[in-house]
C-alpha cells in the first residue's frame, strides 16, 4: 500500500527525486526544490531564494557534492547556501535543461532542449563550455536524454528524431 508522507507536496508535480551524498533527499516540483531535513521537515528553494524559474526538473549531485538544478529555462548550482544561476554567470542561453551527467574526467555535461549539450570543463572555476550540437554534426539540438556508458566510451543522446551517440574518449582527444 502507498502512503503520502509529505501533504505538501500532494498537489504538486514531481519531476525529479535526488537522494545526496549526505542522504537527504530533494523533490524537483513544478514549484521548486524541497528538500528533506533530518528533522523529517520540508525546505522549498524557489523564486525568492533565486530561483528565476521554480520549475525544477532534474537534479544532479557532481563528485564535489555540488547540487545541479535544471528548470524548464536555466541551470543553476548551489554552493556555500547559495544559488547561481550558471546561465548568467556564463552568459549562456537559456533553454529547457532535460538531463545532467558527469564524466570521468570531472566535466559536467548538460543537455537542452533547444541547444544541444553543453560541455563544462572540469568544474564551475572553468570558463570552458563547449556545445555539442548540430554545428558539431548532431541532427537535432533538442536533446530529451543523456547517458555516459559505464566505460565512459560513448554519449548516448535521445532527441525528438532518434538516436546519437558519440565515441566520447576521441571526441575529448580531438579538442
Amino acid at each position: 500500500q502507498f502512503t503520502h508522507p509529505y501533504p505538501a507536496l500532494d498537489k504538486l508535480i514531481i519531476y525529479s527525486i535526488l537522494e545526496d551524498s549526505k542522504g537527504r533527499l530533494h523533490f524537483g516540483t513544478d514549484k521548486g526544490l524541497f528538500t528533506l531535513t533530518e528533522n523529517d521537515s520540508l525546505v522549498i528553494t524557489g523564486k525568492e531564494e533565486g530561483l528565476t524559474d521554480d520549475k525544477v526538473r532534474v537534479l544532479f549531485e557532481d563528485r564535489k557534492e555540488r547540487l545541479w538544478i535544471g528548470t524548464m529555462k536555466n541551470l543553476y548550482y548551489i554552493e556555500d547556501k547559495k544559488i547561481v544561476n550558471f546561465n548568467r554567470k556564463f552568459n549562456i542561453p537559456d533553454a529547457p535543461v532535460t538531463s545532467i551527467i558527469q564524466d570521468s574526467t570531472g566535466r559536467i555535461l548538460v543537455s537542452t532542449y533547444d541547444f544541444g549539450v553543453f560541455v563544462i570543463g572540469d568544474g564551475i572555476k572553468s570558463k570552458m563550455i563547449q556545445t555539442i550540437n548540430r554545428a558539431s554534426g548532431l541532427h537535432n539540438d533538442r536533446i530529451l536524454f543523456n547517458l555516459l556508458d559505464p566505460a565512459g566510451q560513448l554519449l548516448w543522446l535521445g532527441t525528438p528524431t532518434g538516436l546519437a551517440f558519440v565515441d566520447w574518449k576521441k571526441y575529448l582527444d580531438s579538442g
